[in-house]
């Protein structure tokens, strides 16, 4: 059996090599700060604009980019925070609700699991 294209030539390559474990790098938490950053980065705002917002996200995400980010465009996608053009502003409807709403009982952990299936049942609505 011989390899037609590119990507064949290169998987029949990789499997012929010796493939060692995997790297583990492990990081760590990213500050208020540095989160903080990020979602002005994001929202292109001032850092003081959405330092209030930053602090609740913080304490939900620990600190992890990935989820950082994952919360603040689920926000956007469920109309949770939203951009007003005429104002040039950002507005965030029912954040403590949403937060408190996902955050599952006696944990600081956020269900994506949920808010993903609310973001599929407005899709189907649609």
């Amino acid at each position: 059996n011989t390899p037609k294209s590119g990507l064949d030539k290169l998987l029949l390559r990789i499997e012929g090599e010796q493939v060692n474990s995997p790297t583990q790098i492990q990081l760590s938490a990213l500050t208020e700060d540095a989160s903080n950053q990020i979602v002005a980065d994001l929202l292109h705002v001032e850092g003081h604009v959405c330092a209030p917002m930053t602090q609740c996200l913080q304490y939900y995400t620990k600190g992890n980019p990935f989820l950082l980010v994952e919360l603040l465009r689920l926000m956007v996608e469920n109309c949770i925070l939203t951009y007003d053009q005429s104002s040039r502003i950002w507005n965030c409807k029912d954040q403590d609700k949403l937060l408190k709403g996902c955050a599952k009982e006696g944990t600081r952990e956020l269900d994506f699991v949920k808010l993903h299936k609310r973001q599929l049942q407005r899709l189907s609505e649609e």
